[in-house]
């Protein structure tokens, strides 16, 4: 009654009058059929490596997890699989250093900070406050961090106030307003 419904991710059915997408991507020869190729070996890679560690086989996941950061080392699937390597945080930093942008500087922070390493999360959220002074995420997150585990109130508390400015709308604000509160009434 409605019709035939195209299948997702089909392209021949959205679009039949073109070749499939898979035969433009497989196609030999072609950049873009040699980088698809390489996320695949790399996901494989990750999938395997996550297999052998459970397994126990510590030293074989490594080497798998190596091995796909190799062959996809921007893939953000291949970065978050291997998160809890000293690779990755390094990765993350030269990828923070090439992006530009505040989000890579923020998410090194969220993993220093993870780690338990507190002041060098606090210099790549300093970072990707630099990149973007506005960003409601990042001065929450290194006002919460500066508050807390490092101590310092005050930078923590005026970060917090212009997160509160910036994003009044924003799921934690809140929990910001009553923590800036409580500690107000002290």
């Amino acid at each position: 009654r409605w019709g035939r419904v195209p299948r997702l991710f089909d392209p021949s059915a959205l679009f039949p009058d073109r070749a499939p997408l898979a035969a433009v991507v497989d196609a030999p020869g072609t950049a873009l059929a040699a980088r698809v190729r390489r996320a695949r070996e790399a996901l494989h890679a990750v999938h395997r490596a996550a297999w052998l560690a459970q397994q126990g086989r510590t030293g074989e996941a490594l080497d798998r997890a190596r091995r796909a950061l190799d062959l996809a080392p921007d893939d953000p699937w291949v970065l978050w699989a291997t998160r809890r390597s000293d690779e990755h945080l390094a990765l993350l930093r030269r990828h923070a250093e090439r992006a530009g942008r505040p989000g890579p500087w923020r998410d090194l922070g969220q993993r220093l900070w993870d780690r338990g390493r507190h002041a060098a999360a606090a210099d790549a959220y300093r970072r990707a406050l630099e990149l973007a002074p506005d960003d409601p995420e990042t001065l929450l997150q290194y006002g919460t961090l500066l508050w807390g585990p490092l101590g310092r109130r005050d930078e923590g508390a005026r970060l917090l106030v212009r997160f509160l400015e910036t994003a009044p709308a924003h799921p934690a604000a809140g929990a910001v307003r009553r923590l800036l509160g409580a500690a107000s009434r002290r």
